[in-house]
């Protein structure tokens, strides 16, 4: 019979290993638990169906906000439109309607008799206008060449006055003889003949020294100065010389044109050539900086008629030379100057269906983005709906331009307040704390 004692000492040895495997239990749990965690994967996150930048971009406004903000919409425009290519063309004068008046002689330029004509740039002249006076002056080449002259022609008056004398002489000793009726009537003849030959030669001896050595045959000629007068009416564009300046033959004095008929001279690209139709008119407008405050539509449109293609490439620049005639209109006449730019647009290929909207349509966002607002409100619904769309620019065409793609016929576009729609679209109203 085991003693009581045994006893309490077998229970407290089972109590104490328990306690020891209290541990080591907790710990094999914790990492069954860290098993069964990694082997459980998690459930996928569901993918946010992508929406449309249509739905991104639409904006309601209330009938009242449309009202205050003055938007105003429109049925979009489709009509046949020739492409066309904006090109760089300059205005010039009409062939042949420019002159440059060059110096006969050298010499030195003199005003006109009245100070008051002289002439100056932008000036408007008359035809036959007398603009400056040009006083010959030799050099002493020529100085040389003229005494030389002068002393063969004083020889020639020499050798005529001897003649003249001999002609004499003999005409009278045969006219004598000839009363005596020793000669004959023709050896008369002949002799009145030689008297009359030399009488002729030594006139035209003395009107050849009057030539180099004046009037009284003493001095030289003096040269007389020769009136520079407008060949054709016109505008003085350049104004070479001032008065008493000195200037070689042949020195241009005055440049004139008359640009009461402008041509326009557009260089043409090669690649589009076979593209360009030559008969067709084309649409002129004026260069505008970047800088310029002023809409494209607001900007005047001129018409020039074709004449004709220059068949001839740049070897250079690789272009073409195109001719128009610009027609202005005659009650309010542009101001145009020689050389200056414009832009042309040149019609290429054929005609196609495309959309055209005015510019108060288009907005810009930072990004040089163009965009346009389509009315998309739902018959009948009192708030508007407007959607935007990102479009790009074609050619200007009649007060509008071309976008694309284009947008079906009957759709309604905002043609007003499209910028008060676009700065609605991300206004946000403040949330007070």
């Amino acid at each position: 019979m085991p003693r009581k004692g045994s006893r309490f000492l077998h229970r407290n040895r089972l109590m104490s290993i328990s306690i020891r495997g209290y541990p080591l239990t907790f710990t094999l749990l914790a990492l069954i638990v860290a098993g069964c965690a990694k082997s459980v994967s998690p459930a996928p996150a569901v993918a946010e169906k992508p929406k449309v930048e249509g739905e991104l971009a639409r904006t309601t406004l209330s009938a009242e906000a449309c009202k205050s903000l003055g938007i105003q919409s429109a049925p979009v425009r489709n009509q046949e439109v020739q492409e066309t290519l904006p090109l760089t063309g300059w205005i010039m004068a009409r062939q042949g309607n420019e002159v440059i008046l060059t110096a006969e002689s050298a010499g030195y330029v003199r005003a006109p008799s009245s100070p008051a004509e002289v002439v100056t740039s932008g000036q408007l002249v008359a035809k036959d206008q007398h603009l400056f006076k040009l006083e010959p002056v030799l050099s002493q080449f020529e100085q040389l060449q003229l005494a030389a002259l002068k002393r063969m022609a004083e020889n020639e008056v020499s050798k005529a006055s001897e003649s003249l004398d001999v002609a004499r002489k003999e005409q009278k000793r045969v006219a004598d003889l000839h009363a005596q009726g020793l000669r004959g009537s023709q050896d008369l003849e002949q002799a009145n003949a030689r008297l009359k030959h030399a009488t002729e030669d030594f006139a035209a001896a003395k009107d050849r020294l009057k030539l180099y050595a004046g009037g009284n045959g003493e001095g030289p000629t003096p040269l007389t100065a020769i009136a520079v007068r407008a060949p054709r009416a016109g505008t003085v564009l350049t104004v070479h010389v001032s008065p008493g300046q000195y200037v070689p033959a042949a020195a241009p004095l005055v440049t004139i044109a008359d640009l009461s008929e402008l041509w326009v001279r557009v260089p043409v690209p090669e690649q589009y050539l076979p593209q360009l139709d030559p008969k067709a008119n084309v649409k002129l407008t004026f260069r505008l900086s970047a800088s310029a405050n002023r809409s494209p539509d607001k900007l005047p449109f001129f018409d020039a008629k074709p004449i004709g293609l220059v068949p001839q490439v740049d070897v250079l620049k690789h272009t073409a030379d195109m001719m128009y005639r610009l027609t202005l209109p005659a009650e309010k006449r542009p101001i145009f100057a020689k050389d200056q730019m414009v832009t042309a647009h040149v019609p290429l290929g054929e005609k196609h269906e495309e959309t055209v909207v005015p510019y108060s349509a288009l907005i810009y966002d930072a990004y040089a983005g163009t965009w346009l607002y389509l009315d998309v409100t739902p018959e009948g619904a009192a708030p508007h709906v407007y959607e935007r769309r990102r479009v790009e620019l074609g050619a200007p065409v009649d007060g509008g331009v071309v976008v694309r793609p284009t947008v079906k016929s009957g759709e309604r576009i905002v043609t007003t307040g499209a910028a008060a729609i676009f700065s609605r679209e991300f206004y946000k109203t403040p949330v007070a704390k």
